[in-house]
């Protein structure tokens, strides 16, 4: 099976004085049944690094959960980590999907000015993919509706905000729902993560 690195979001547990590295355990499963095995990286450069120069990746998952740093978020370490991820994809001609956060933060590393959005947390809502209306689940505060050059839309919101795109030259897919969250696995998303890391 293929490997792929998925990152982690970052929780404050006050309670117990520590900050967690975590993930939502569906989203392995997810990753699972489209063929893939997944290898954790924490929220450390380092770390991460040592993980890419011992291990064949053949995929990068950004995951969801935590605003970027510009955007109020509490961790500057995590984008770092990311974006760090996101140069190395580029170098090494390694694939990456972003899931909601994750297209956030390539829609950041390329430019794109993210704007605070209504109506997009624990909701479902229609989206346009590939001519055809989907529902799609949303849990977003932030998104855009800006364009850019070197990435294209490939799925808007009916309230025309972006929820999908794909780099013109690079392959690097953002989606801004959760496929793991569905109590279902949908083909659909199976399909779009097997054609991303193909």
């Amino acid at each position: 099976m293929k490997i792929l690195a998925v990152t982690s979001r970052i929780d404050d547990l006050n309670k117990h004085k520590e900050i967690r590295d975590c993930l939502d355990q569906r989203l392995i499963s997810f990753l699972y049944l489209c063929g893939y095995v997944s290898v954790i990286l924490p929220n450390d450069i380092k770390n991460t690094q040592s993980i890419l120069r011992e291990l064949t990746i053949d995929g990068i998952v950004l995951s969801g959960g935590n605003d970027l740093w510009e955007y109020d978020g509490k961790y500057k370490i995590r984008d770092e980590n990311e974006i760090a991820l996101i140069e190395h994809s580029i170098k090494a001609n390694i694939p990456i999907l972003g899931i909601c956060r994750g297209m956030q933060l390539i829609q950041h590393f390329y430019g794109v000015k993210l704007l605070p959005i209504n109506n997009h947390v624990g909701i479902s809502h229609k989206i346009i993919l590939n001519n055809q209306e989907v529902w799609v689940n949303s849990y977003h505060n932030w998104g855009t509706d800006i364009e850019n050059k070197n990435i294209r839309t490939i799925a808007k919101s009916d309230d025309i905000f972006i929820e999908a795109i794909k780099h013109v030259k690079y392959n690097i897919t953002g989606i801004m729902w959760h496929p793991e969250r569905n109590f279902i696995f949908r083909q659909m998303d199976i399909n779009l993560v097997k054609d991303t890391f193909h």
